[in-house]
């Protein structure tokens, strides 16, 4: 059609019913027939993103034409069209699921776009039931430092496929030795969010991945910042709000502890901040020294304050 009929041809391609998948498939047709004038601006738009990945000049050179700002909001909606359009036909070969990664990488990292990250997690564990390599999406899905998207990997903890309950425990890195009961075999998507729930204002992540750890910890628990029940951002875990001189110096010594001391400080710490305000007052007032002491004698210790 594409050498007969060029406008009912240019039609059936612009159709913004077309899958990312068909006009993959149809690159090289494309190219044969010289049929780039015939494309629209978001086919136009995809194969140059296509020529960028997987280094095809003539691709790239087709949308010269045509100045994009590298942050266009055109560029990001060609780029979710390319990713929920081409998901279901993710697989297809080796260099269609890179370009699938590049475009995940670039909405989450340069356009901050969490919208799509359920369509990433559903990604990552369909990739990884077939055995083939979800690391890159993994990272990419972990790239938007929102612990939110913890729970989007939580809910296949009550997979009843061996391989995505196994999967979701390895990237949420659970049980955490932080948790209450680090050795339980209660690994359900309700025990980790009574966990999440517990330390979220305290995540922060992590540089780890799989590309360099078969046990990466990609999010973790500022001991320190929960111990004091101060808020972090989870992108750089910086405190939100400055210390004071007593907090500082209490957080000084708590960084003097054994990691042990630590943990068991830190959750005690916690329960003591979500009784009410005069506990914590008394709380902050005593030193680190009395606080382990207190800690030590555990739930009975908060009688004693």
């Amino acid at each position: 059609m594409g050498k007969t009929k060029k406008s009912e041809a240019s039609r059936l391609i612009n159709d913004s019913r077309l899958h990312f998948y068909s006009l993959f498939l149809l690159i090289q047709q494309i190219k044969t027939l010289d049929f780039f004038p015939h494309l629209n601006t978001r086919n136009k738009t995809a194969l140059s993103l296509c020529g960028k990945i997987l280094k095809d000049e003539r691709l790239v050179l087709m949308n010269a034409g045509i100045p994009t700002p590298p942050n266009s909001s055109q560029n990001q909606a060609v780029l979710k069209w390319m990713l929920a359009s081409g998901s279901d036909d993710d697989g297809l070969s080796d260099d269609f699921d890179e370009i699938l990664d590049a475009a995940a990488s670039l909405l989450v990292v340069q356009y901050k776009d969490k919208t799509i990250l359920p369509l990433i997690a559903n990604m990552i564990f369909k990739r990884n039931k077939q055995g083939a390599y979800c690391h890159e999406l993994i990272w990419c899905f972990c790239q938007s430092r929102d612990p939110n998207s913890l729970k989007l990997i939580s809910q296949y903890l009550d997979s009843g496929d061996k391989k995505d309950a196994e999967l979701s425990r390895k990237i949420l890195h659970y049980p955490n030795p932080q948790s209450n009961n680090p050795s339980t075999e209660n690994y359900s998507n309700q025990a980790y969010q009574g966990w999440l729930k517990d330390n979220f204002d305290y995540l922060y992540f992590t540089s780890e991945s799989f590309q360099q750890s078969s046990e990466p910890e990609i999010c973790c628990v500022d001991l320190g910042a929960k111990y004091l029940g101060k808020k972090i951002a989870p992108h750089n875990r910086q405190m939100l709000a400055p210390l004071n001189k007593n907090e500082q110096e209490h957080l000084d010594e708590f960084h003097q502890l054994d990691y042990d001391e630590q943990v068991n400080l830190c959750n005690f710490a916690h329960k003591v901040h979500k009784q009410n305000r005069s506990l914590q007052n008394k709380w902050s007032s005593y030193p680190v020294s009395k606080q382990v002491h207190l800690a030590q004698s555990g739930l009975g210790g908060i009688r004693w304050l």
